[in-house]
């Protein structure tokens, strides 16, 4: 055991092999409005995701292989509201009410973050952004490779690999391995993401050009040589789905990024000083919080049929919709 000013390390029987606390007075500047804050977070964590979830499995026609993969998405935000943030939270006031430290509550508190950050990220890059590359990229292909149960499958695996690894360090996993394994998978997730969203702004770019080209040739006659209607929705409906993955993809780097940047500087200045333990780490903690609260706003935002089986839920006729919010559904940012 060693201390640094009101900061204790002690070894502990936790992933990161240390564990800090200190007087009470000294957390309660950040951590109480933090435990606000993800208070809030979390109700609307768990009342957003829910509410997705519900709406999918009510509505036949919003079951595509698409949204399938947003529910993916939606089930692990859940699992993040109802486990790992209110062991978050639970850290938190611990470090305000008691000096005395909780490995257990260190030990799950890391453990599901873990899981959850890992099976978002990598269900994101390794699946989801192959599965719109192909489809947009490969359509043909895409129709047969690509399946529900075959898209099931590879998730099942993949979440059941990253179990395996995260719940491997309640048996004292060496955690070195596991962060070289883990470093491997983030490394080709990224690769794999970058590729995918290239590629699908690069055939993006293409079709706009081809539609430009047939505008100036054939001027208000285009619909003679323009592809026929059923390509045009499907070629909007892919646009669509492609914006939707790209505004995840944002939410994800805004909210992640200061995790990582957190992560750097302590390995930078050699160890976790009292910067990092009371302020960094658990402010950046909040916003990948925050990241699991936004999903379920991106997807009814970019999905009018989301918003109308949510309606249908709550209960709501049509003809209230329409005199009401339904005007969200017609901007430009659905367009």
């Amino acid at each position: 055991m060693n201390s640094s000013d009101d900061i204790i390390y002690i070894t502990c029987i936790h992933p990161d092999k240390v564990y800090h606390f200190g007087p009470a007075g000294s957390y309660s500047l950040i951590n109480i409005p933090l435990i606000v804050i993800n208070s809030l977070l979390l109700l609307f964590t768990i009342l957003g995701n829910f509410t997705v979830i519900l709406a999918y499995f009510r509505n036949t026609s919003l079951q595509s292989v698409p949204n399938m993969l947003l529910i993916t998405l939606a089930f692990t935000d859940l699992f993040v509201g109802v486990v790992a943030q209110p062991l978050f939270m639970a850290a938190l006031l611990r470090d305000v009410l008691s000096s005395k430290p909780l490995c257990w509550l260190a030990l799950l508190s890391s453990v599901t973050l873990k899981f959850c950050g890992g099976a978002s990220f990598l269900t994101l890059s390794l699946i989801i952004s192959l599965e719109r590359y192909f489809a947009i990229c490969h359509p043909f292909k895409h129709r047969l490779w690509v399946t529900k149960t075959k898209v099931k499958r590879a998730i099942f695996i993949l979440w059941l690999f990253l179990l395996a690894l995260t719940g491997s360090l309640l048996l004292g996993f060496n955690y070195n391995v596991y962060f070289v394994i883990l470093t491997l998978m983030t490394f080709t997730g990224i690769v794999v993401l970058t590729f995918a969203c290239c590629g699908i702004l690069m055939k993006l770019k293409t079709r706009r050009e081809r539609h430009v080209s047939v505008d100036d040739i054939d001027g208000r006659i285009r619909s003679h040589v323009s592809p026929s209607t059923t390509s045009n929705e499907a070629e909007k409906r892919d646009y669509k789905i492609a914006v939707t993955m790209f505004y995840i993809i944002g939410a994800i780097v805004v909210c992640y990024t200061p995790m990582f940047a957190a992560i750097i500087y302590a390995q930078v200045i050699g160890n976790r000083d009292k910067l990092y333990l009371k302020y960094f780490y658990p402010i950046a903690m909040t916003l990948i919080f925050l990241n699991s609260s936004l999903n379920p706003v991106i997807y009814c935002l970019r999905n009018r049929k989301f918003i109308s089986a949510i309606r249908n839920l709550c209960g709501v006729s049509r003809n209230e919709a329409n005199s009401s919010a339904y005007t969200i559904s017609s901007s430009n940012f659905l367009a």
